[in-house]
């Protein structure tokens, strides 16, 4: 079954699209992958993000109760067990604290619930006891009279404008000294004394940089989430604390907040107004937490996995176009051929046909007959010719043989062989040359000037002269074909020399060709060592001029 061109071309476009379509297809199905990828690697980092913040609010929740119950009520309250054992609070209705404070450090010490390291770390410097009413302040303190002087100022004012919405809980506040320390003042009511109804408050007071001990030994080795054990941490892994003064001052971090994200911050005890704190995660939080899914840093290798594939299927298209455009090229180019070839076999045939069966009436029929047979027979060569060495060409096989010649004698001889061509075309040759010896390919010369004649002959005009001009300039001959044609325009000037190009204008007119015979003039002037330009005539028409050296050096 032979399936015409027509359908076959047709069925070829067909797929050409089809597969442009899969090209394009895959390229939005990668881009869809590296979307959801992204996406869901968005939404796990989200995920992540949301229960490092939960995790970590549930940290500072739980290092706040910590701080409330082992720092207030344990610890800075267990010392009030102690201080009004050493007092006696009111003697003979005067108030006092009347032990001396290392005395009171003494008895401290020997309290059980007080015998601990982080209690001695504090270094209480100044016991006190006030009573507004009487306005008595008694202290007793370690430092020197200028220090206890200051404090006994600061203490009388604060007390004196607090007294009366003090509560009978364990109270702090900050103190910062005239030299710039920061110090924390404790006190509390303490429960009425049988037969006395007199209100008074009694604390003490020791630097504020001495509570990092407390937050380290809380934040180390306690348990602050549920799944904490001995042997690790959630919180003290993946997180970092600070804690420092409501002002600024930084009294304690677990690490490097440089390199953290604060997630959460936090007043540090109810009962402690200022200090405040912040829980921040750690880098490595994140990472540790991944389990699958594309994290954000993979995002410029998802767009670029993308962008390769758009290029890929780009460079396919062009591919696939490249080769869609080569099989159109050749199927015309064996349409086109087929015809130039139908032409002089088919005179070919009927003339010889017409020999055969003796229907020539007379000798002139026989030798029209045999003069057209001869001229088809003619054209038909130089087609093959062409054909023969443009594949040849292709495969690099075409070999050249260069001797010495004599180009005026080539030149007759190829003008004279292909009068009849011209003659049939309606044109004539005519020659303007000078005896020029050259080494050159005779063969490759010729095929040369008999393509560029068959072009002038094929779109030249009517009864038109084809003029070829032959002259020598020092090391170099040069050889001008013209013909009286429509010429050629600047715009397709280079495009002639493509194989299988032709013009558009022409390609659905009458005129035959298989679009190789200038291609084939290109190659050949190339391989000669020579030069071709085209530009416009004296008549209008096309003006191709050759230049080759008269001795060849590259041969």
């Amino acid at each position: 079954m032979v399936i015409p061109f027509m359908v076959r071309n047709y069925y070829s476009q067909w797929s050409f699209y089809f597969l442009i379509g899969l090209l394009g297809a895959s390229a939005i199905i990668t881009g869809l992958i590296a979307y959801v990828a992204f996406s869901s690697g968005q939404s796990h980092e989200s995920t992540v993000r949301s229960a490092l913040a939960d995790l970590a609010g549930h940290t500072a929740w739980s290092f706040n109760r910590k701080i409330e119950r082992e720092l207030i009520h344990n610890r800075l309250g267990n010392v009030f067990h102690v201080i009004p054992a050493c007092n006696g609070c009111r003697v003979h209705d005067t108030p006092g604290i009347h032990a001396e404070p290392a005395s009171i450090k003494n008895r401290i010490k020997d309290d059980e619930r007080l015998n601990h390291s982080w209690f001695h770390d504090l270094e209480i410097s100044t016991f006190f006891l006030f009573e507004p009413d009487s306005a008595v302040l008694a202290t007793r303190s370690d430092e020197n009279e200028q220090s206890t002087k200051e404090f006994e100022d600061w203490a009388f004012e604060y007390f004196s404008q607090n007294s009366k919405v003090a509560d009978y809980g364990i109270n702090s506040t900050l103190r910062v000294t005239p030299d710039g320390e920061y110090r924390v003042v404790v006190y509390r009511i303490p429960p009425r004394l049988s037969g006395l109804d007199v209100l008074y408050f009694i604390g003490y007071e020791f630097s504020a940089t001495n509570l990092a001990s407390i937050f380290k030994e809380i934040w180390n080795y306690e348990q602050l989430l549920m799944a904490d054990s001995p042997d690790t941490s959630l919180a003290r892994n993946y997180m970092n604390i600070s804690v420092r003064t409501s002002d600024g001052k930084e009294l304690y971090t677990s690490g490097d907040n440089n390199q953290s994200t604060v997630v959460k911050k936090q007043a540090i005890g109810n009962d402690i107004e200022f200090l405040e704190g912040d829980i921040s995660v750690k880098p490595e939080a994140e990472q540790d937490l991944y389990i699958s899914g594309v994290h954000t840093n993979q995002l410029p290798w998802l767009t670029l996995l993308f962008v390769l594939s758009l290029i890929i299927s780009a460079f396919a298209f062009l591919l696939m176009r490249r080769e869609f455009d080569l099989t159109r090229i050749r199927s015309e180019f064996i349409a086109s051929a087929s015809h130039e070839l139908r032409t002089p076999v088919t005179q070919i045939r009927m003339f010889s046909e017409t020999l055969k069966n003796g229907r020539c009436r007379n000798a002139k029929e026989e030798e029209r007959a045999l003069h057209i047979i001869n001229q088809e027979a003619t054209r038909m060569s130089y087609l093959i010719s062409n054909i023969l060495d443009f594949s040849r060409r292709q495969r690099n096989i075409l070999e050249l043989h260069f001797e010495q010649t004599d180009i005026e004698q080539l030149i007759n001889q190829t003008a004279e062989a292909f009068g009849p061509i011209a003659k049939s075309g309606k044109s004539r040759i005519s020659i303007n040359s000078s005896r020029v010896y050259a080494e050159t390919d005779s063969s490759a010369l010729r095929q040369i000037l008999i393509n560029i004649l068959d072009n002038a002959v094929k779109y030249g005009a009517e009864y038109q002269t084809i003029r070829i001009n032959l002259w020598q300039a020092v090391d170099q001959f040069h050889i001008s074909i013209e013909d009286e044609g429509a010429g050629i325009t600047d715009s397709i000037k280079q495009q002639i020399w493509k194989p299988f190009w032709r013009d558009q204008k022409h390609f659905k007119s009458a005129i035959s060709g298989s679009g190789i015979g200038l291609s084939v003039v290109k190659q050949f002037t190339d391989l000669l060592n020579g030069e071709i330009t085209v530009t416009s005539g004296s008549q209008g028409g096309a003006r191709f001029q050759l230049s080759f050296p008269v001795t060849q050096k590259n041969k």
